[in-house]
C-alpha cells in the first residue's frame, strides 16, 4: 500500500498536470500547501523532495519551491545493460517492451560498456525515468544507481548492497541440470568457458566448481577458460585456448549461448566432431540456439517469464518507493538437443 507522501505526490503531480499549478510558477509557501493537501509539514517536505527527484520540481532555498516540468501520463521505463548486441539481451528488451506498450508506457534502452556510472545516472535523470531495470557488469555501478534515488531492478544480485531488489536466473540448479545430463550420458571430465571478465558474472562458474565432484564429473583447473572478448568473438577465442590443452576434458559448459556458438563455430573450422568428438553446452537458450548448424543443448530460462516478473516488480517499486526489498529467483530448465 502506497505511503501518505506517496499518494499526495500523486496528487501534486495531477495538480500540475491540470495547470492548477503551472510550469515555472512557484508553489504556495510550504504551510499554505500542506493545508491545501491536508498533510503536515514534515510530510510535504518529502512530497516535494519526491518530486525533485522525480525532476517536476526544484527547489530554490530561501526562494521556495518552482515547477520545471509536467509530470508524464505515461511511464518511461529504462534498460540499461553492457553488450546490447547480446541475444539474450535483444530478446529480453523485445518481451519487456511488449509489456511496457501494453501499459502504453516507452522504453528507453541504454548501452552501458563504455560509459561511466555518473553519465548513465546523469541521462536516466535527463530523461525522467520512472524506473530502471539495470543489468551490472560491476558492484560500483549498481550502488551508484542506488544511491541516485531512481526506482530499479538489478538483474543481478548484489552482495555489497543489500537494499536493491533483484531477480536473477537459479544459476545453480541451471549448472547442475548440465551436469546431470553430461553425467547420465556417459561424461566424466568437463570444463568451463566464459567469454567475459567480471565481478558479477562468476555464479555459473562457482555453481560448476562446487557441484562438478556431486556428480561424478572430474574438473581442473586448467580446464577453467576465460578470455576479455564476450559473444561470438569471444567463443572462437576459448576455443583456441581449449585446443591448446595437453589433456582436454570430453565436454565444455560455456557460460552463455553466444560463447557456445563461436566456440562450436570454431571447433567445426578445426575439424572436429560435435558432440562426436566433444559436447558442448549454453546456457539461457537464445532464439539461434534450435535452429544454429548443431543445435545446442542449453538451459532455458523462460525469458517471457522472466521479462513478465521484471516488469511486476519494477512497477510495484515505482508505485511504492519506501516498501520492502523485493527479491525473487526465477526457475530454469534443461532443453537437450544434439550438441
Amino acid at each position: 500500500m502506497s505511503l501518505l507522501y506517496e499518494k499526495t505526490a500523486m496528487i501534486l503531480e495531477e495538480r500540475i498536470r491540470n495547470e492548477t499549478y503551472k510550469v515555472s510558477s512557484r508553489l504556495p509557501g510550504e504551510d499554505k500547501l500542506a493545508a491545501e493537501l491536508n498533510v503536515s509539514r514534515s510530510t510535504l517536505r518529502r512530497v516535494i523532495q519526491l518530486l525533485e527527484t522525480r525532476g517536476i520540481i526544484k527547489r530554490r532555498p530561501s526562494v521556495g519551491n518552482f515547477v520545471v516540468k509536467i509530470p508524464r501520463t505515461k511511464r518511461l521505463y529504462a534498460y540499461v545493460a553492457p553488450g546490447l548486441s547480446d541475444p539474450f539481451h535483444a530478446e529480453f528488451i523485445r518481451l519487456f517492451n511488449m509489456m511496457v506498450v501494453g501499459e502504453c508506457g516507452n522504453l528507453l534502452v541504454d548501452d552501458s560498456s563504455h560509459t561511466s556510472a555518473d553519465k548513465i545516472i546523469s541521462r536516466l535523470k535527463e530523461e525522467n525515468v520512472d524506473g530502471v531495470v539495470f543489468c551490472p557488469r560491476n558492484v560500483d555501478k549498481s550502488i551508484l544507481l542506488k544511491e541516485s534515488g531512481i526506482p530499479a531492478l538489478w538483474l543481478a544480485a548484489v552482495p555489497k548492497c543489500q537494499t536493491v531488489d533483484y531477480l536473477v536466473v537459479n544459476d545453480e540448479r541451471g549448472i547442475k541440470a548440465i551436469l546431470e545430463h553430461l553425467r547420465d550420458t556417459g561424461i566424466k571430465s568437463a570444463g568451463y568457458a566464459k567469454g567475459v571478465k567480471g565481478s558479477l558474472v562468476s555464479a555459473r562458474k562457482a555453481a560448476f566448481i562446487k557441484n562438478a565432484k556431486l556428480y561424478g564429473v572430474s574438473i581442473n583447473n586448467k580446464w577453467i577458460l576465460e578470455v576479455e572478448q564476450d559473444g561470438e568473438e569471444g567463443g572462437r577465442e576459448l576455443f583456441k585456448k581449449f585446443i591448446k590443452l595437453k589433456s582436454r576434458p570430453e565436454a565444455i559448459i560455456c557460460y552463455n549461448d553466444w560463447n557456445a556458438v563461436g566456440f562450436i563455430e570454431a571447433a567445426l573450422s578445426y575439424g572436429m566432431d560435435i558432440p562426436g568428438d566433444l559436447r558442448i553446452t549454453g546456457f539461457d537458450n537464445i532464439p539461434l540456439s534450435q535452429f544454429y548448424k548443431v543445435p545446442l543443448t542449453t538451459v532455458d530460462c523462460h525469458l517471457s517469464d522472466f521479462a513478465s516478473q521484471a516488469h511486476a516488480m519494477l512497477s510495484n517499486r515505482i508505485a511504492n518507493i519506501s516498501m520492502d526489498r523485493q527479491v525473487h529467483i526465477a526457475d530454469c530448465s534443461l532443453i537437450v538437443r544434439k550438441s
